[in-house]
């Protein structure tokens, strides 16, 4: 239930990174939500961020935050491996959640939050902001009437060349590193929303000493003469594009496929271009989900729901322990 005014959601965001700052961006584009609470372990980041971005509070502890009585929602932007313990701490203060992806370090974990989440009525949704952007979801429904008649192979690459860093978050295992978690998740998902669970996967991965894969790519093998060649890496930078090749014709998702604004459709030898601008950074648009879902009452979202995040973070476990055997001497 909401706590303020249907016209008026309270937002509040846990965990002050760059992409909080393009959420905190982006909420200003909303005209029925507003950045409450900010919180960070610094008193004066969480100070400097509120002031930059209009939030009425700041906290330099969660705990704080999420016993604000005025919150409707918390925003959950801190490295992948707290996602958990930061989006339970928020359930079981009675707010609802928009949980930057993965929501869950695994399989085990997403299952709690939603049975939290169930436990105190409360919303709760994965931020794979992906599903709500419209060239993705353009693309996404040509697709589905047949455009390209039935899919056959989808290629998809996320790859930027990141400096090496045993301790940044991107190949900390304590943080959730690696390159399928922070954006090999983008070509799965890809794939998973089109065509479901492969019966067969394999996995070629570059791992350093920690066995955390700087680069990862993945074959998914339908049983219905459908493919699926999924890479990315820390290693290079490449376009971040997408295929999907059909029995009728071909639709290429342009850089950067993951929030697409630009997508063609080749069909009958004749090539038909789409564009279709995103709002902001590209956060309003799963803003504007969560809005409509709290107003209505709802604790999950029809387009992105939790049985949807439980696949995506099965999908990530089985790859991973592929991974670990790959790791084993």
């Amino acid at each position: 239930m909401l706590k303020s005014s249907s016209k008026n959601i309270k937002w509040a965001i846990l965990g002050l990174g760059k992409i909080a700052s393009k959420m905190a961006q982006d909420l200003q584009l909303s005209h029925r939500s507003q950045l409450w609470a900010v919180a960070s372990r610094s008193s004066d980041k969480a100070q400097n961020f509120a002031q930059q971005f209009g939030a009425a509070k700041y906290y330099s502890s969660y705990s704080e935050l999420c016993t604000d009585p005025d919150v409707d929602i918390v925003y959950i932007a801190t490295p992948h491996a707290f996602h958990y313990e930061h989006s339970l701490l928020a359930l079981r203060n009675g707010k609802a959640v928009l949980c930057e992806k993965p929501i869950g370090m695994n399989r085990k974990e997403v299952e709690a939050l939603i049975a939290e989440a169930k436990s105190q009525n409360c919303f709760l949704m994965e931020g794979l902001w992906t599903r709500f952007i419209p060239g993705f979801q353009a693309a996404a429904n040509l697709i589905e009437e047949g455009s390209i008649g039935r899919i056959q192979i989808i290629e998809a690459n996320f790859s930027f060349k990141a400096t090496y860093d045993p301790s940044s978050r991107l190949f900390d295992p304590k943080l959730g590193g690696g390159a399928l978690r922070d954006i090999g998740i983008y070509p799965l998902y890809l794939s998973l929303h089109l065509l479901g669970i492969a019966p067969k996967m394999n996995l070629e991965a570059k791992l350093d000493a920690n066995g955390i894969d700087r680069a990862c790519r993945l074959i998914l093998d339908y049983s219905s003469n459908q493919l699926a060649d999924l890479n990315c890496s820390f290693l290079e930078t490449r376009p971040v594009e997408a295929t999907i090749y059909g029995s009728e014709g071909k639709l290429h998702l342009k850089h950067r496929f993951h929030h697409c604004e630009q997508f063609v459709l080749h069909q009958n030898g004749l090539a038909k271009e789409y564009q279709l601008p995103m709002r902001g950074f590209g956060y309003y648009h799963e803003i504007e989900e969560v809005e409509n879902c709290l107003m209505a009452g709802l604790l999950q979202s029809d387009k992105h729901s939790w049985n949807d995040s439980l696949r995506l973070s099965n999908e990530i476990d089985r790859a991973l322990q592929i991974m670990d055997q790959i790791a084993k001497p």
